[in-house]
């Protein structure tokens, strides 16, 4: 069975800055795409794609969580009040 779209298409992303790891995992940039999905009576987040910035990142992604991680271009600039988060993949934004 496929998902199926609701009514109102919606999509939502978010870029994280994991600066501040454990022994074992070296700080990378994180960002990804979801959209809302319906499948049966049930509706839900459905991640698309979740780029990163490490390989170490992508594989543990991969292997232990299960998300679609890829190699990606992501940043976070930080200002005072605003955060602009930025992906580019294949050199296109």
């Amino acid at each position: 069975r496929v998902f199926d779209m609701p009514e109102e298409p919606m999509v939502m992303v978010f870029v994280m800055d994991y600066y501040k790891m454990n022994k074992t995992t070296a700080p990378y940039k994180e960002a990804a795409v979801f959209l809302l999905a319906g499948y049966g009576q049930k509706t839900g987040w459905h991640c698309m794609t979740m780029p990163v910035t490490t390989d170490d990142a992508r594989v543990k992604g991969i292997k232990y969580l299960g998300f679609p991680k890829i190699m990606g271009d992501v940043g976070l600039q930080r200002g005072e009040s605003i955060y602009i988060g930025t992906l580019k993949l294949n050199d296109k934004p």
